[in-house]
């Protein structure tokens, strides 16, 4: 037997589950992915080719040195090192990651319902309970550094001159700053549609099937 047939077979099983899930599942997967990913990062441009990024993640911060375009240093510490004067920034990603987790494991509770259990029963009201609790957790994992990182942002990280929104860019004197949105962030984002895709089929699919129910066809009670 070839080493891809086993991954062919698996690979065919996986999509007999049929759209939504593997949406969830695929889904599920890129939340997972984000929680090793950096949410947020700002670089500092100097004159002299200095250049200065920092990258936030769960718990720790990452500094990168660049000269004229060129590497040189690399250190990750984390939030409690002295050197790390953020704490807002510290607290908001953590808590983000925190609402990340959440989510993840509600993507993971409504597979496994989706999968095992039957809301033909429920109907559509069963689904789309489901739905909305995909859809209002996911958007609160995604925007909530968005709508809560810049609130003391500019005050925690003064005399930066960062801070107003999620993503942004300021100069002051010589120096050029940027903010915005990291790797884990934008995994988040193709998480969430992704979810919200797939725990949405199964309740439109369930209100057009209702629809197409004529009155007579309906059981008629004894």
């Amino acid at each position: 037997m070839r080493p891809v047939e086993p991954l062919k077979d698996w690979a065919r099983r996986f999509w007999k589950l049929g759209f939504p899930r593997v949406a969830l599942a695929l889904g599920a997967v890129l939340v997972f992915l984000s929680l090793f990913s950096p949410l947020w990062s700002y670089s500092i441009s100097r004159p002299a080719g200095i250049r200065e990024v920092y990258v936030f993640n769960w718990a720790t911060f990452t500094f990168e040195f660049y000269l004229d375009g060129a590497w040189q240093e690399t250190s990750t510490r984390s939030y409690s090192h002295p050197t790390f004067t953020a704490p807002f920034v510290a607290s908001t990603l953590g808590g983000s990651y925190l609402v990340s987790t959440v989510f993840l494991l509600i993507l993971v509770g409504i597979f496994f319902v989706l999968t095992f259990l039957d809301l033909d029963r429920f109907g559509p009201f069963g689904y789309l309970i489901l739905a909305l609790l995909v859809v209002i957790s996911g958007l609160l994992a995604l925007f909530y550094p968005v709508v809560a990182l810049p609130g003391g942002l500019a005050a925690d990280l003064a005399p930066l001159p960062i801070g107003g929104s999620y993503w942004g860019s300021a100069t002051t004197g010589s120096d050029a700053y940027a903010w915005g949105a990291g790797l884990g962030w934008w995994l988040l984002a193709f998480g969430v549609l992704l979810a919200g895709i797939g725990a949405s089929l199964p309740y439109l699919k369930s209100v057009r099937e209702m629809r197409r129910v004529k009155p007579w066809d309906r059981p008629r009670a004894a």
